[in-house]
């Protein structure tokens, strides 16, 4: 008898000899457990890829960030779409300004270059051309030592590595916007 390719009908179709089913049983035990393994392994892939990205990424952007902003914004381009962030902007705090303003520091969308710094309501950040036509923004308050610096937003795909990453993109501009503080004011 010729069983069709579906494990209920295979087990059917040798129901009656005990010897058949068992092995039959057995393979698709084994046939299990391997496919769990191959995707236990891409999954460890995936993530030591993703963790060194996000590394070679930190290192980039610390030795961009005494340099020109538009530096940073090309390391963030060149890095973060592999990580799940297909666009972003970020701005800092203008403490100055009266209401909840930022300036726009750093941010990269594809095919577009780095922003102009411009100053804008913090409220309208996530209606900002880089990201303005993202499907899922993520909105990221940057503080360092409990100190307000500004905010970062987000596009994220659904392939985002990880929620550490946006923990480890919180800490790594908290540093890079307090340079930047320093040095322009």
């Amino acid at each position: 008898m010729i069983c069709p390719r579906r494990p209920s009908y295979s087990r059917r179709c040798v129901g009656t000899n005990a010897v058949a089913r068992d092995r039959l049983e057995d393979a698709i035990a084994d046939a299990q457990q391997i496919t769990t393994g191959a995707m236990l392994q891409v999954a460890v892939s995936l993530a030591r890829a993703a963790a060194s990205r996000a590394r070679e990424l930190a290192r980039q952007v610390q030795e961009e960030m005494f340099g020109k902003a538009e530096a940073v914004s090309r390391t963030l381009a060149e890095h973060l779409p592999g990580l799940g962030v297909d666009a972003c902007v970020i701005a800092s705090l203008l403490p100055s300004e009266p209401g909840h303003w930022g300036q726009v520091r750093f941010g990269f969308a594809p095919g577009q270059g780095h922003p102009d710094p411009d100053a804008l309501p913090l409220s309208r950040l996530t209606e900002h051309p880089l990201v303005e036509g993202g499907r899922t923004l993520f909105l990221l308050p940057v503080a360092l030592r409990g100190e307000p610096l500004g905010i970062a937003v987000f596009s994220v795909t659904t392939q985002l590595a990880s929620s550490d990453l946006l923990q480890d993109m919180r800490e790594l501009l908290a540093t890079v916007l307090k340079v930047t503080q320093k040095r322009h004011g």
